[in-house]
């Protein structure tokens, strides 16, 4: 199948980032995620339209990528269900998850692509990203997040720290904290947490086996609706696609 004719247009100009002009037509490629382009064809076109710069054609890119290794990995993708909710919704079999996608921005070049050094007690970076997103998120629904670096590796034991620090400074009463994040108090953070099932850190980091997926993955233990098996085997299927040269392979549903 072809892409969309609105979205090509603004693929092929100019002002648009080449390399992921690049991974989109190779995205496309594979069917479902044609057919995702196809119905969601104005909405996508309308947001890469408005899109200022590479950035945020990138954020978009980001998005769509996401989409596309949930597509591939057995789900249904629904791209932003309401206006202001969060970015994705995926049905798998009886079961349904929102999901809120961001990317950390840093301009790097090869060279600097090395570790971030995060001290968990520092939410400049991945703490203010969860404050962000829990904003987001479906409350009483099943949400996940899929945080995206473009690091070549990232420590992820640093997203169990920052998850962990942010609960323990809610239950230590740490209002001001909360309030400067445009929480109402620690309780609304801590009620908006019980819906992430759970959090996902990625970097370029191409993976050998299933085994080191589960360090990106943060499992809240706390949440309303607890990743289910199921869709923890689907989230390191889906974290195994690479932007470029995946083949679909299959999925075993436990």
């Amino acid at each position: 199948m072809e892409i969309p004719q609105a979205i090509s247009q603004i693929l092929d100009s100019e002002v648009f980032d080449s390399k992921l002009r690049d991974s989109i037509k190779e995205w496309a490629t594979d069917d479902l995620f044609a057919n995702f382009l196809t119905n969601y064809a104005k909405k996508v076109s309308a947001k890469l339209k408005t899109s200022i710069d590479i950035q945020d054609q990138r954020d978009i890119g980001l998005e769509l990528f996401v989409a596309r290794i949930f597509l591939l990995s057995g789900c249904q993708v629904l791209y932003e269900p309401s206006k202001k909710g969060p970015d994705l919704h995926l049905q798998l079999d009886n079961e349904h998850y929102f999901c809120e996608v961001r990317r950390i921005r840093e301009n790097l070049s090869d060279s600097e692509r090395g570790f971030l050094h995060f001290n968990p007690k520092d939410f400049r970076k991945i703490g203010d990203i969860i404050c962000e997103k829990f904003l987001n998120l479906e409350i009483g629904q099943p949400n996940i997040i899929y945080i995206r670096s473009n690091r070549f590796l990232i420590e992820k034991s640093y997203l169990h720290d920052a998850v962990n620090e942010l609960y323990k400074m809610a239950t230590a009463g740490d209002t001001a904290f909360f309030v400067k994040k445009k929480f109402k108090d620690e309780q609304d953070f801590l009620v908006r947490a019980s819906s992430c099932s759970a959090i996902i850190l990625e970097d370029l980091w191409a993976r050998s086996d299933d085994s080191d997926a589960f360090d990106c993955i943060y499992q809240n233990k706390r949440a309303q609706h607890p990743l289910s098996q199921q869709m923890l085997r689907v989230i390191i299927e889906a974290i195994g696609i690479r932007f470029r040269n995946y083949k679909l392979g299959s999925i075993k549903r436990i």
